[in-house]
């Protein structure tokens, strides 16, 4: 299919327009490039991933892709962005694409992404994933030609993303709500492509004031209780099974928590602790809890009252293997917690205990944790 169109083309048209209104100003004023940073140092893949036997070198101050399969993998996931590159085509007929939101898992490819679709023909442009408006005719007469550099520029906030090749909006859609956050990669499909300039902008939640609870390395500013089997490794936190529980070296009372984590197996148990003790057998013996485990027990708040909208909860947790987050929200007595991004739980009876230690549940579980960090609200 080569004009692939909504249900209903007119208004997804006049709603992109309307969300991207102030997009042509920036362009004609210059792409100022505040805030963007760059994704390719031009000497080698630092920050980037060969998955699946991709062929994809650092070269001549390009990223050269030499045919194959695979694909490149960025080292961060991001939700909402600007992201702006440089290709050329060293062939006719070269097929390739650019993933956005996508997992890690898949064959060939991810399993779950959206591709704008890279390939010198008059599939150039079309949006694989999500249902979307390409501008055929214009695409055509705004690609340059072999061996000549263009641009990229896809701005996706939420469900909706714009494409512009080299200053023109050649594709827009709206109905990019599927996938909310994942990485973003280069496709190798036997094509031959050359890359440069990657930046991006990340439009995503602010991180001022938070700060990072693990180092990747070590479980410095942690603490083992009770026979706990946690480690670090590989960049991450892993738990091989065992009780016991992992406390953190300060008390908190009010901040906002994110962490991000997976399930290793089916049917894992485990939890975050809030405003813990220190004493107790396996786990303190005072504490409230938000339920990490992947069945129907996920997001439920122990030691608390609270509403937790299972069916909600299900369709946002991510399969085994595949990375989540928590954003966990405490002040006073209310509590929320967002799981990759939905709020799926809250309560406004945590006012028994107003202080304590954070803490990793070990309940024979297999997880690991990356990214967990702390914006303190109680100071």
């Amino acid at each position: 299919m080569v004009h692939n169109r909504c249900v209903a083309r007119t208004a997804v048209v006049v709603a992109a327009a309307c969300f991207w209104s102030g997009s042509n100003v920036s362009w004609a004023a210059g792409k100022a490039e505040e805030g963007f940073v760059s994704l390719f140092d031009g000497k080698t893949l630092n920050g980037w991933h060969l998955m699946n036997g991709a062929q994809f070198v650092a070269q001549d101050g390009v990223l050269k892709l030499n045919g194959g399969h695979g694909w490149l993998r960025s080292d961060k996931e991001y939700s909402d962005f600007i992201l702006r590159l440089e290709f050329r085509f060293m062939k006719p007929d070269q097929d390739g694409g650019v993933f956005l939101r996508s997992n890690m898992e898949g064959d060939d490819w991810p399993s779950r992404k959206y591709e704008v679709q890279c390939q010198n023909t008059a599939r150039m442009g079309m949006i694989f994933g999500a249902t979307h408006d390409l501008n055929v005719g214009l695409t055509q007469k705004t690609l340059k030609p072999v061996g000549e550099w263009n641009e990229y520029e896809i701005t996706l906030v939420k469900s909706s993303v714009e494409v512009r090749l080299n200053g023109e909006v050649v594709s827009v859609s709206a109905s990019m709500d599927k996938l909310t956050r994942g990485y973003l990669g280069l496709q190798g499909e036997n094509g031959f492509h050359e890359y440069r300039n990657i930046r991006i902008k990340d439009l995503g939640r602010t991180e001022e004031g938070f700060v990072s609870l693990f180092d990747g390395k070590t479980l410095d500013g942690w603490h083992l209780m009770n026979g706990a089997q946690f480690v670090a490794q590989d960049g991450v936190l892993k738990l091989n099974g065992g009780h016991g529980w992992l406390r953190s070296d300060k008390e908190y009372s009010d901040f906002i928590l994110r962490l991000e984590f997976r399930f290793m197996k089916p049917d894992q148990d485990g939890g975050v602790f809030l405003r813990s003790n220190m004493e107790g057998d396996d786990w303190p013996s005072r504490k409230y809890e938000v339920q990490c485990q992947n069945t129907a027990r996920m997001g439920m708040i122990f030691g608390a009252t609270h509403d937790l909208n299972v069916g909600l909860t299900q369709k946002t947790l991510k399969p085994v293997g595949e990375w989540n987050e928590y954003e966990i929200t405490l002040v006073k007595s209310s509590v929320e917690v967002r799981l990759n991004g939905e709020v799926v739980s809250v309560s406004a009876s945590m006012d028994k205990l107003t202080r304590g230690y954070l803490g990793l549940q070990g309940e024979n579980g297999f997880h690991e944790y990356r990214n967990i960090r702390i914006k303190d609200l109680g100071k």
